[in-house]
């Protein structure tokens, strides 16, 4: 990570991890000026955060079983994309 596209900026076990554009990397600076990663400890809040467009990216863990209605309800959503990898993730666009 200490030569790649992004440096590290904070960690909060359990909470966040948060990567700035790192302008002197080797390929250039990123397009994406940050990455922020948090960690949704409830299905309702990942369902709401999706329908209202709150986050790019969702990985659902082992531990987290979303509902069919919550997979049935992303795939409608046109402004969605679900992606089935080995485990689950939904994402916006």
């Amino acid at each position: 990570m200490g030569s790649g596209p992004f440096r590290f900026v904070k960690y909060v076990p359990g909470q966040v991890i948060e990567l700035e554009a790192n302008p002197d990397y080797f390929f250039g600076r990123p397009v994406v000026d940050s990455v922020v990663c948090k960690a949704i400890k409830n299905i309702d809040t990942v369902q709401i955060s999706m329908q209202r467009v709150f986050v790019d990216f969702i990985i659902l863990s082992g531990a987290m079983k979303a509902s069919t209605e919550t997979y049935e309800s992303a795939i409608a959503d046109p402004r969605l994309t679900v992606v089935g990898v080995d485990g689950a993730s939904l994402g916006s666009r």
